[in-house]
């Protein structure tokens, strides 16, 4: 068995690969996933798939996947081609990667559409959009919708796409200009 770099390895692929691992009928001894080292799990995992294939059980594609990704050696450094420059590995680093990772845009929250609906409409009481928010959205506690009108004040919060403001003498809710 070739020897595993353990520095390689992303602890949440090896526990995906070992929770489907446990979930097999076969396996009488599971491998803990928290509170355990990666060179344990690592070792647990790679004995508990020897036995069961030794045993002839048929193994879930991910587990004989991620096996197979362990026991693949690594690709030895690439010798440096004749009367290339040796560089530092500092220099390394500044080199642009391939491809700039795009920002996942993320879905707007039905319940902050909704209440940015109430407050651009400029006549609704702080009290009244809770009331309204509650009744559209009844899974979500009061205090969630109070706290998005209140971190709507503040730019470092605000999940709305404007600033709020509410006035103190009407308590109206509406976008601050």
């Amino acid at each position: 068995m070739p020897d595993i770099d353990i520095t390689t390895i992303d602890m949440n692929e090896m526990k995906a690969a070992v929770k489907v691992l446990n979930g097999m009928e076969e396996v009488t001894t599971k491998i803990k996933i928290v509170g355990i080292s990666k060179q344990a799990m690592c070792d647990q995992f790679t004995a508990q798939v020897l036995e069961l294939d030794n045993a002839e059980v048929t193994l879930p594609d991910p587990v004989v996947d991620y096996y197979n990704t362990l026991m693949t050696p690594a690709a030895p450094p690439a010798e440096p081609a004749a009367g290339a420059k040796d560089t530092p590995a500092a220099d390394n680093k500044d080199k642009p990667k391939d491809k700039p990772k795009e920002p996942k845009k993320k879905e707007p929250n039905p319940r902050i559409v909704f209440m940015e609906a109430l407050v651009a409409e400029g006549k609704h009481t702080k009290a009244s959009i809770i009331d309204q928010t509650l009744a559209a959205f009844p899974a979500i506690s009061k205090s969630t919708i109070a706290t998005n009108l209140t971190d709507g004040k503040n730019p470092k919060y605000c999940p709305f796409t404007k600033l709020v403001k509410i006035d103190d003498e009407s308590k109206v809710v509406t976008y601050a200009d």
